[in-house]
């Protein structure tokens, strides 16, 4: 576990090489199978190559793992785009804004749907007279995807690596009404149940108080 977090750790700092890091765990990992094959035939002064070989290929793999993630988003940034979505939390009331966390299933453009999975922030601003979806169920909204912005200043919260570790590339605003709930139970049963138990949790905190 240590190597490998500390590979995750070194590549989110910046200090990785610009080389594929996957072909070296793999290449590590051939070695370390290649050398069971034959320990028996290797004298025990060399007992250490077993654990530098299994903390490098872990190693890598933890940059491996980093270089993985997706670091900016796929859909179609700066121009209308139609959203087929679901919302998967609950809805955050912000002072002018109500903030939807929606994991994003298929996206149209001009005629065309387009099948994806990515997970975007929509702030809607209602004007009292619209539903604002509920978190399980699915939408389709009418948006302008932008990137999440990155931090202006060198000491600031830098906000958006902090979206992108919970999956986050893409935001945007719109008024409620561009908002339409197509289903209403959209999400599986394992992701439903906790958000249920949140909101009856949450309840009986608000009735408390």
């Amino acid at each position: 576990t240590i190597p490998l977090l500390t590979g995750i750790a070194v590549a989110e700092w910046g200090f990785y090489p610009s080389f594929n890091t996957a072909w070296v765990a793999i290449v590590i990992g051939l070695i370390y199978l290649l050398l069971s094959c034959i320990k028996k035939w290797l004298s025990y002064s060399f007992r250490w190559i077993w654990g530098g070989l299994a903390f490098a290929f872990l190693f890598f793999s933890g940059i491996s793992v980093w270089q993985l993630q997706k670091r900016a988003s796929e859909l179609p940034l700066n121009q209308p785009v139609l959203l087929d979505a679901v919302v998967i939390e609950r809805p955050v009331q912000k002072p002018k804004t109500v903030q939807l966390q929606l994991g994003v299933g298929a996206y149209r453009q001009g005629s065309h749907w387009v099948e994806t999975k990515e997970n975007v922030v929509v702030y809607l601003r209602p004007d009292g007279t619209e539903q604002i979806p509920e978190a399980g169920q699915r939408i389709v909204v009418s948006v302008i995807l932008r990137s999440i912005s990155a931090p202006a200043n060198p000491e600031e919260f830098d906000y958006q690596r902090y979206m992108q570790r919970r999956g986050y590339f893409a935001t945007s605003f719109a008024e409620a009404s561009a908002c339409e709930v197509i289903e209403e139970n959209a999400l599986p049963f394992y992701k439903a149940v906790p958000l249920k138990m949140q909101h009856g949790l949450l309840t009986i905190f608000n009735a408390a108080n």
